[in-house]
């Protein structure tokens, strides 16, 4: 397992420190989770109980998870606040940008729904979601860097295997669902980009996993979210999967989740 390499000015009480805050927020984040996965994935246990009908998960469920995901992250960032240590800055960096990633995908989430157009009024919703998921990513790359290069997670082998996977695989499943499906030729190109930007994402994500198996969480949560949007590409040019059920949802919640869950191993590294 790698281990961080020790700063020559680090307190060598910050590591047991930061294993502290996170042993004190275990209660506060269980009940989040626990929260998120009943307000997501409720539907699903209650249908089988008769006290629910149909598997589409109610529009307001999907936004309430987002928010819960909000605040799961802004709730690490808090506690990271006014903390003294050499590296406690760079852990809320860390956690800073994790939290903004979660909070501009979470507005994603509510322009893709249509929610924001009587106070953002655009001619096509997706446009705002497509922009909000863009700056998201940034942010979660961004604290994905400064963890690598602080811990000397920069193995070049692990990252041109991860990034070299994750970029061929986007670009496969963009020719495969989009390239040969029907649908708006200006959209068909820009999910080019956006799929190589999540890419992205997951071979960052996945090369730090590969270097230290307590970021596979983390991994995980980027490789379902561009699982989720290649399952919605397929949807937009080939047609739904199938009539019922929230396959992206069920892809990408779950993804956005682990990537904020895992924000407790990232700074703990530290």
């Amino acid at each position: 397992m790698h281990v961080c390499p020790p700063h020559p000015f680090k307190e060598p009480s910050l590591s047991v420190a930061l294993a502290e805050i996170r042993t004190a927020l275990r209660p506060t984040l269980f009940v989040l989770w626990i929260a998120w996965a009943l307000v997501l994935m409720g539907v699903y246990l209650l249908g089988p109980l008769g006290w629910y009908e149909g598997l589409r998960i109610p529009g307001w469920c999907k936004m309430a998870s987002s928010l819960l995901l909000v605040l799961a992250a802004w709730t690490w960032y808090a506690a990271l606040l006014g903390r003294e240590g050499e590296e406690m800055p760079l852990a809320r960096w860390i956690a800073c940008l994790m939290t903004a990633g979660i909070a501009w995908g979470t507005l994603g989430d509510f322009f893709n729904a249509g929610r924001l157009q009587e106070i953002i009024p655009l001619d096509d919703p997706t446009v705002g979601g497509l922009g909000s998921f863009l700056i998201g990513h940034l942010c979660y790359i961004a604290a994905c860097v400064m963890l690598a290069r602080r811990c000397e997670l920069t193995d070049r082998r692990a990252w041109i295997l991860a990034v070299g996977f994750w970029q061929i695989a986007a670009v496969i499943g963009w020719f495969l669902i989009c390239f040969r499906g029907e649908g708006n030729a200006t959209l068909m190109w820009a999910a080019l980009p956006y799929s190589m930007l999540l890419a992205g994402t997951a071979g960052v994500t996945g090369a730090l996993a590969l270097q230290e198996i307590r970021l596979t969480l983390l991994a995980l949560g980027g490789a379902l979210f561009l699982i989720s949007d290649l399952i919605l590409g397929y949807g937009i040019f080939q047609g739904p999967i199938w009539p019922e059920g929230e396959p992206v949802w069920l892809t990408y919640g779950p993804g956005q989740m682990f990537i904020v869950f895992a924000i407790g191993a990232m700074v703990t590294l530290l």
